[in-house]
């Protein structure tokens, strides 16, 4: 039978840290989770300029 994979969604909420990203993903491994997935944005790159 395939294993199903639990998957952590941190987002943006490491905050451009990588030790708050690092504590996310120890806090997602003892829960439980197999990956983490994280998200990055360039402010510039989702305000519309007037």
């Amino acid at each position: 039978m395939t294993k199903i994979l639990v998957i952590a969604e941190a987002g943006v909420n490491h905050n451009g840290s990588v030790g708050q990203a690092k504590r996310l993903i120890d806090v997602a491994a003892d829960s439980g989770a197999d990956v983490v997935k994280f998200q990055t944005f360039t402010a510039e790159n989702v305000v519309t300029h007037q």
